[in-house]
């Protein structure tokens, strides 16, 4: 069952979104601002994966992908990179990862995801175990729908969160077990639609591109070439 800590409360959640981050761009980074204002966070790691469970290994290298994010935290210093799936060459399992972060420290663990992660939750390795581990929160964005299965649906508080008073905060920080839908800005990008566009851009994509990711990042990719062929 998942646990309460009653002295927790004083403690500083390690809040992680994990990803493969190919690469990062404001999708990532405007709808985890957003998460942070509404619980009063002022410190989230960004967690790139190494060897992806449900996707194909990217081509560009770990170090390339490290170096992309360092820029993107570097648009907001409440960002930084927690490099422990990377430093470990095995496959990429959260729960594995928790469980590992768990040992690290005391402090509350919270997961951060997107809906459509969310929405594949149970093809996870071990994805009930989540539950235990960690508290859940899941960036709705406009009218993305969350998807509610049997086994997950008593910890889950169904309506998408704007604002959360000092009771519910106070419960996040002291109680495991719980999955929360955060109501986030609407950007519609992905990475594959940005690798996408420089692999064909002309001058008027590669302008979409730069609303879609920071100018340090698509000048670090044009610099290295990435992402042309």
């Amino acid at each position: 069952m998942p646990y309460s800590e009653p002295n927790s409360s004083a403690l500083t959640p390690t809040a992680i979104f994990g990803g493969m981050f190919n690469p990062p761009h404001f999708g990532h980074l405007h709808p985890l601002q957003d998460a942070l204002s509404l619980l009063s966070l002022d410190k989230l790691a960004l967690m790139p994966c190494h060897i992806p469970p449900h996707k194909v290994t990217p081509k560009v290298s770990t170090e390339h992908r490290l170096a992309m994010l360092a820029l993107l935290c570097a648009e907001d210093r409440r960002f930084c990179i927690e490099d422990i799936e990377i430093r470990s060459n095995k496959t990429s399992y959260t729960v594995e990862t928790l469980k590992q972060l768990r040992k690290r420290t005391q402090s509350p663990l919270w997961l951060f995801m997107g809906t459509d992660s969310f929405n594949s939750l149970r093809s996870w390795h071990q994805w009930q175990s989540l539950i235990q581990l960690c508290n859940i929160f899941v960036l709705k964005r406009g009218r993305e729908a969350l998807l509610h299965f049997p086994e997950i649906s008593e910890y889950m508080d169904c309506s998408a969160k704007r604002h959360l008073n000092e009771a519910q905060l106070l419960s996040l920080h002291t109680q495991t077990g719980k999955v929360v839908a955060l109501e986030t800005k609407l950007l519609n990008v992905s990475s594959t639609q940005i690798r996408n566009e420089i692999r064909t851009r002309n001058e008027s994509e590669a302008k979409i591109s730069e609303a879609l990711l920071p100018e340090s990042v698509l000048n670090y990719i044009h610099k290295h070439h990435l992402y042309e062929s």
